[in-house]
């Protein structure tokens, strides 16, 4: 097992690789192809030994999902919208969970001309398929502006799905059956 941390904020993305004595054992800096992970994803594959990246995309209403080889090179690279309503700016994509045969992405998203405060939204879910094409999404919370929330995340305990994220520094989790 390998923990690692991935960041970019205004700059090169760094791959991180935690030792078990918790501790740095290397730094990677990273192709620029790698999408934008300001509350991206990284998941590293069990099965392949392949590091899952999801990020921003340079196209706004855009995700970016990237695998990278044994290297951290870039072996592919695919996008997706996952909002079809064009008023709405996804972002934070920082939430990935693999269940069965499909992926589930909880991410942010809000209208930038409403009037909601600082980087707040409303968080949805998407289905992807194993090949991370996007099947649909579903808005999980519906905050009016300036309200809103942040930084979602997601947990599962059999057929039962919290997505949680963070609204006025407390925290909200929002139970989803799961079929």
């Amino acid at each position: 097992d390998v923990t690692a941390f991935i960041a970019s904020n205004h700059g090169p993305t760094s791959l991180a690789i935690i030792g078990e004595d918790a501790t740095q054992e290397s730094l990677h800096t990273l192709s620029s192809e790698v999408p934008r992970t300001e509350g991206g994803s990284l998941r590293m594959d069990p099965d392949t030994g392949e590091i899952i990246v999801i990020g921003k995309s340079s196209m706004g209403q855009e995700f970016e999902v990237a695998g990278l080889d044994a290297n951290f090179e870039v072996a592919w690279k695919k996008s997706f919208r996952p909002l079809s309503d064009g008023s709405l700016r996804p972002y934070w994509p920082q939430a990935l969970m693999k269940i069965n045969d499909y992926f589930l992405l909880a991410f942010m998203a809000r209208d930038d001309n409403a009037g909601f405060s600082s980087d707040w939204g409303n968080a949805h879910l998407a289905v992807l398929s194993s090949d991370y094409d996007h099947l649909e999404t579903v808005q999980v919370s519906f905050y009016d502006p300036p309200e809103g929330g942040q930084r979602p995340g997601i947990a599962r305990k059999g057929d039962q799905l919290l997505l949680t994220m963070d609204r006025n520094v407390q925290p909200v989790v929002f139970p989803i059956r799961l079929n």
